[in-house]
């Protein structure tokens, strides 16, 4: 997997210098990134998330056995944009990635016998942080890409809304009440919050969905994975 990292940085540094059309496909990504994520976001950071991107993709649309995931999320669309332009000259994702067929192979295998949602989640999580200990651990270390498992999210969880109802006299469904996730990760804690909210009244979720409910997140593929898995959450 590094070697492919290795390589695939190579070819980006090169289509930097020679490829029009990814000039320009990665000038227009790397606005994007910079309006809704963070302004002072380096051109390395886009690198990295275009490279994360091709080696993963594979395996979060199997997960959730979403073919299609690529096409209606927003950031998805714009990434594929980039990497179409990236292999326009003389690139074969496909041939590329012929040789770990073994390694998204087994993952698929596995996932294939998950039903259940948060338990997909939990999968995920747990593919995501094996990933990046082999592929890049100095920034695993850095930004302590390590998830929180998905029975202490539910007590937590759990905890806030009586906390809020013994000493505020409020609940998660409340309006007023905002809910902010400032290290969202893959998206754990905010989809748990979601499922809180629609099991104390569903009817209060569209309204926090739309105004009280934030999140951010300074790694760049966990953002996209958690605004994925948030849009699966509400719209699923």
């Amino acid at each position: 997997m590094k070697d492919h990292a290795t390589a695939l940085l190579e070819l980006i540094r090169v289509q930097e210098k020679t490829n029009k059309k990814f000039i320009d496909a990665f000038a227009a990504f790397m606005l994007l990134c910079r309006q809704s994520i963070n302004p002072n976001l380096a051109e390395s950071a886009v690198e990295e998330m275009l490279i994360q991107h091709l080696l993963t993709e594979r395996i979060f649309r199997s997960v959730f056995n979403n073919p299609d995931f690529a096409q209606r999320n927003i950031i998805a669309v714009e990434i594929e944009k980039v990497i179409n332009a990236l292999t326009s000259k003389h690139f074969s994702r496909a041939h590329f990635l012929s040789s770990l067929d073994r390694f998204y192979g087994a993952i698929e295998e596995t996932a294939a016998t998950i039903d259940d949602f948060s338990q997909k989640q939990d999968f995920l999580n747990t593919v995501y942080e094996k990933f990046f200990q082999g592929f890049s651990t100095k920034v695993a270390d850095t930004h302590g890409i390590v998830y929180t498992p998905q029975p202490i999210v539910n007590f937590m969880v759990k905890s806030v809304e009586e906390i809020l109802q013994r000493e505020f006299g409020k609940s998660l469904v409340d309006k007023g009440v905002h809910i902010l996730d400032p290290f969202v990760g893959t998206g754990n804690f905010i989809m748990r919050v979601m499922r809180e909210i629609a099991e104390i009244q569903k009817s209060a979720l569209p309204h926090k969905y739309e105004h009280e409910l934030h999140c951010n997140e300074v790694m760049l593929l966990p953002y996209y994975i958690a605004s994925m898995n948030i849009e699966h959450e509400y719209f699923e």
